[in-house]
């Protein structure tokens, strides 16, 4: 009877084991995505009548690499620890799992009864399976680890390098721009002529600034040479290096000129820095001739040309607590580099054991005074770096004296806390007199606040120069939403007098709209009646962004609140900012009424018209008017127009927007003999859409093409339109170039007969159920390479067939593995000569791949 009640509790417990109707499940494969893990058909069981899919536990958890969890048959249960060192511990359900072949099988969409998962998606009928895990599986933590090793984690975005062919040369002829300014039409005088050259020598970039005449000087006719440099961008780990003509980088109280001849080799990434000055001035750095635009709260407010590589923003709000500005500096080729402008804050930090310098040094531009400064950071762990450096300047005024001055700075970021802060130290200090001046900065987030604070401590003879000892700032700052409100508060002080200064504004932000109100209440200590209060109102709209309007009000009181002077204003901007499409006129047009100003109106207007654009014989030929009378005795109306010329190639009309940029000419064809020369029997593709950097050609009837205005110093590939092109041509579109500025490349594209490789995976020695097969194969990759770099991976089909389309003659490496510990290539690497005779009908066969058990390769 005991043996009768065994045997029909295990006929129960077997019963319920299958208790899923097993008669509608079959194999199948589907591709699987986990959080970053893409597995391309993945084995599974699939019920499809009733849609449901089953995991295979085991395969699973060897696919994305969870080691920790156990399948234990023994106990009937999922057991283990997760990367996150979360528990888990689940029996055997056999209302969604079942046991096969030593493997248990899962229904997908139960998968959160074990895991912490977000989300599930099984996909019958795109055959997808999606799953995203509630926590860092192995392969995400390698992810961020890896881009943490990149220097990801410090702001670095540079994206993927690229091994690549250039262009540099001893020299080139270059590319000229001719100049004409009329400053003022109505005037017999006031015109100037002018040519700016840029072009490869010493394998670095010329560029000069000539002028022809210029009226504004005593000998109108005489040639100058303004500026004269020799360009390396990126160069000695990662500084740019100008020997000639730069601008000099120095603190603002320094009184000192800044045009200078010498040599500068200062950090890349300082190349575009922006400072704020005074209250109403941004200035910065950018390549000459570029396009900066100036946007606050989303809304472009100015624009203007770079000019003797800076750019200076006046009369802006600078100091409004509501307002955020942001400066964009477009390259050559029509992308830009965006700047954040914080007005308190540019913190220096580098990373641990990292060291940087800077120096800057040479003579006065026509007066021969030597200036230099130089400056030596170093990282002591990634949140504290230290700096010290010296400055050696002559004062601008004769009777001046050199400033001498040791600098030492450090530069503070907290690591990842609750209310992370930053803070700047720098103490210039006299070396001729026991005195310095010191400056600070602050920052720091408290729950949604932002607190900052600035101050300054001039030297006696900055103080002198500056009329004030010292000035103090302090801020705070929180958002509602869209909704930004701001308190502050600024003393300064001068000849030992308090002038104090309190702030409030309130802003509302939303994409195209900008809104801001702001109070102010300036208090002198020495006399009340200079007293003021001031309001002012600014709203900025952005219309399908080309057309920006922006409109303020600003109205200053005195101490008893009786209006002194107020200002209505409105400006309109359009500007086409997609470089590629035409643009045919950029427009900024300003108009100011005040009831106290004599003249009540006044009008500005800056406009460039792109003959291009319209048609036009002189095709590259650009046209700017500017128009103002800000002041009632100099109004007036000027004009300028430029003109690029290319001197290797002078009958060609070019149009180029900048000489700086360079351009790419060649002929796309079908390379019928496969030796990448353009010869006979080979055929021209005409009609063919060929793209750089975004910017798109077709061919001509002889395949032939020219793209210009590329960005220099920027890496790329050159991608063509496959549409009517045979799929099976070959041409390699990860090959990539980098153009030296002012100079052209001539890259031609062909395409050529591609050969299949082929071949069969064997399991030797080992009697596997056929069913299993498909598990073991799905562990194997093939992996093909040529000149050491891995071209392709695959994995062979359900039988052990592969093959891989796209190669052409040559030299390869195909390397064999497993994650399959239990099974091992016979021989894991075999070297191929692929020719076009040994492949019959375009295949080329490698016949049998041996693998063995591993027990049996140890006997061989």
């Amino acid at each position: 009877m005991r043996k009768l009640i065994v045997l029909y509790t295990f006929f129960l417990i077997a019963v319920f084991s299958y208790s899923i109707d097993m008669e509608n499940i079959t194999d199948g494969n589907m591709d699987l995505q986990v959080n970053r893990i893409k597995e391309e058909f993945f084995p599974l069981y699939i019920d499809e009548l009733k849609g449901i899919g089953y995991l295979p536990m085991k395969e699973f958890l060897y696919t994305i690499e969870l080691n920790e969890i156990e399948v234990d048959f023994q106990n009937k249960m999922i057991k283990g620890i997760l990367p996150d060192k979360r528990k888990i511990q689940w029996k055997f359900d056999s209302d969604i799992s079942f046991i096969d072949n030593e493997e248990l099988y899962l229904e997908i969409e139960q998968l959160n009864k074990i895991f912490p998962v977000k989300n599930v998606k099984f996909d019958l009928a795109m055959l997808n399976i999606n799953i995203q895990f509630d926590l860092k599986i192995p392969a995400d933590i390698r992810y961020e680890q890896e881009q943490k090793r990149r220097g990801m984690s410090k702001g670095d975005k540079t994206g993927k390098k690229h091994e690549y062919i250039d262009n540099k040369s001893f020299f080139s002829p270059g590319v000229i721009q001719v100049e004409y300014e009329k400053n003022d039409l109505e005037k017999s005088r006031g015109s100037s002529l002018s040519v700016n050259y840029s072009t490869q020598l010493l394998y670095g970039e010329l560029d000069g600034e000539f002028s022809i005449f210029d009226d504004s000087r005593k000998n109108r006719k005489k040639f100058e040479v303004e500026s004269l440099s020799l360009n390396y961008e990126d160069v000695m780990d990662k500084k740019d290096v100008i020997l000639g003509s730069f601008y000099m980088r120095v603190p603002s109280f320094y009184d000192v000129e800044t045009d200078i001849n010498g040599i500068s080799i200062l950090d890349s990434s300082s190349r575009y820095d922006v400072t704020e000055k005074n209250g109403n001035t941004f200035e910065g750095y950018a390549p000459s001739g570029s396009v900066v635009e100036l946007y606050r709260n989303g809304i472009l407010i100015d624009y203007q040309n770079a000019d003797n590589q800076r750019y200076i923003f006046r009369d802006i709000n600078t100091q409004s607590l509501t307002d955020k500005y942001y400066i964009r500096i477009y390259k050559d080729d029509g992308t830009y580099i965006q700047q954040d402008i914080s007005l308190w804050l540019n913190n220096k930090t580098l990373n641990k054991n990292q060291w940087s310098y800077n120096i800057q040094s040479g003579k006065v531009d026509k007066k021969g005074d030597n200036n230099f400064w130089g400056t030596l950071r170093y990282g002591v762990n990634d949140f504290v770096t230290v700096e010290a450096g010296y400055y050696d300047l002559k004062g601008k005024s004769e009777e001046r004296y050199r400033y001498k001055e040791r600098a030492y700075g450090i530069y503070l970021s907290s690591p990842p806390i609750k209310f992370p802060f930053w803070t700047n130290i720098n103490w210039y200090e006299d070396t001729e007199k026991n005195d310095g001046t010191l400056i600070w900065e602050y920052k720091q987030n408290f729950y949604d606040f932002i607190l900052e604070g600035k101050g300054e401590k001039y030297s006696k003879r900055i103080s002198l120069e500056e009329n004030k000892e010292e000035k103090y700032r302090a801020n705070i700052r929180k958002s509602f939403g869209r909704l930004n409100v701001g308190a502050g508060y600024e003393v300064e002080v001068s000849k030992g007098k308090y002038y104090r200064d309190y702030i409030a504004s309130v802003g509302y932000n939303r994409r195209y709209v900008s809104n801001n109100i702001e109070y102010r209440f300036q208090e002198y200590e020495e006399d009340e009646n200079r007293n003021k209060h001031s309001t002012r109102f600014q709203t900025g709209i952005s219309y399908f962004d080309n057309w920006n309007i922006t409109a303020e009000i600003d109205i200053k009181y005195n101490n008893k609140w009786e209006m002194d002077t107020d200002k209505y204003s409105v400006k309109f901007i359009r500007r086409n900012n997609n470089y590629y499409s035409k643009k045919y006129f950029d427009l900024s047009l300003g108009f100011t009424y005040s009831e106290k100003d004599e003249d009540h109106f006044r009008t500005e207007v800056y406009a460039t018209i792109y003959l291009e654009d319209f048609g036009l014989p002189f095709f590259n030929t650009e046209v700017s008017f500017e128009a103002n009378d800000r002041r009632s005795e100099d109004r007036k109306v000027g004009t300028k127009i430029k003109k690029i010329i290319v001197l290797e190639d002078l009958q060609r009309n070019s149009k180029l927007k900048n000489i700086s940029n360079s351009w790419i000419s060649g002929k796309v064809y079908i390379d019928n003999n496969s030796n990448s020369i353009y010869d006979e029997g080979d055929e021209p593709l005409s009609e063919i859409k060929v793209t750089v950097l975004g910017k798109s050609v077709e061919t001509d009837e002889d395949g032939n093409y020219l793209v210009e205005d590329i960005s220099s110093n920027s890496e790329f590939n050159v991608k063509v339109d496959r549409t009517y092109i045979d799929p099976l041509l070959y041409y390699n579109e990860e090959k990539y170039y980098k153009m030296m500025p002012s100079t052209g490349m001539h890259i031609d594209i062909p395409f050529q007969n591609t050969i299949s490789l082929s071949g069969n995976i064997k399991l030797e020695g080992a009697d596997i159920p056929e069913d299993k097969l498909p598990y073991i194969y799905n562990k194997m990759r093939i992996t093909i390479k040529k000149d050491g770099k891995e071209i392709k991976t695959l994995k062979p089909e359900f039988d052990g067939f592969f093959i891989l389309d796209g190669l052409i003659e040559g030299e390869y490496v195909m390397e064999l593995s497993s994650k399959d510990e239990q099974y091992k290539p016979l021989k894991d690497k075999m070297e191929l000569s692929i020719k076009p005779e040994e492949a019959a009908n375009g295949v080329f066969e490698v016949g049998d791949l041996i693998f063995i058990k591993e027990d049996q390769n140890e006997n061989i």
